[in-house]
């Protein structure tokens, strides 16, 4: 399931996309508040929600490619994390664009490293959870992009690799 709330100004706007195998459909609610003593309570906008099981045969990791340079600014997307997750500036080789050193501190279990092989790069949103919700219909390049989008830093995550691996795929 797609779903995107947007607030801009007087007007909220819930676009559902729901998926089914083949099909498609989208519903619009547009809330307009004409004053400030105006409320839409959420509940009839949740009412508006279809609940869909999950999709879950067919997942596979491989289906993700992942750690690959999509901008192409040279830094493949685990490197960007490392540089941008690192405490203090992190010392990097300028011809691989590779994190020589630096230090983490992961969020889920306030391990802190200096070693890289111990830190992970945790897709927020799972690979396998985005795929039961919807990601299976997805072109390649469109699952790629998932799992290498470093353009919102609440998407991937430093973080060490016993926590990381604890949660599953």
């Amino acid at each position: 399931m797609n779903i995107r709330i947007a607030a801009a100004g007087a007007v909220l706007s819930m676009s559902i996309g729901l998926s089914s195998a083949g099909a498609q459909a989208t519903q619009i609610v547009d809330v307009r508040v004409q004053g400030p003593n105006d409320t839409y309570l959420a509940i009839e906008v949740l009412k508006t929600i279809t609940v869909q099981n999950e999709y879950t045969r067919g997942y596979q990791r491989s289906l993700f490619k992942h750690w690959l340079d999509i901008d192409g600014d040279g830094c493949d997307a685990r490197e960007q994390v490392l540089k941008r997750d690192a405490i203090g500036l992190p010392q990097v080789d300028p011809f691989k664009c590779f994190v020589v050193e630096a230090d983490w501190l992961s969020p889920y279990d306030g391990v802190r490293t200096s070693n890289r092989t111990r830190v992970d790069i945790d897709h927020t949103v799972a690979l396998k959870e985005a795929w039961d919700s919807g990601a299976w219909q997805w072109s390649e390049v469109r699952r790629t992009a998932f799992a290498n989008d470093t353009s919102d830093t609440r998407s991937l995550i430093a973080a060490s690799s016993s926590s990381n691996r604890s949660k599953g795929d």
